[in-house]
């Protein structure tokens, strides 16, 4: 994960999934996910709270393979 990557992760955490109001989709990793059935009405888009859980599941996942004392 690269370091923009990594700074959009930590801002869909700090609005605790309420992204979509940050004006951070066009970088997030996430939007391939989250926009086009949104704006196409395929299917729901994921929620605030599944939004945060993507964001925290891709940092632990970082840290734990990251770790360079294991």
């Amino acid at each position: 994960m690269n370091e923009q990557q990594s700074k959009i992760l930590e801002k869909i955490i700090s609005l605790d999934g309420d992204c979509l109001t940050a004006e951070i989709c066009k970088e997030c990793p996430f939007a391939s996910k989250c926009l086009p059935q949104f704006l196409h009405g395929k299917q729901k888009r994921p929620s605030k709270q599944e939004r945060l859980n993507l964001a925290l599941d891709v940092i632990a996942q970082e840290v734990l393979l990251d770790d360079k004392s294991l």
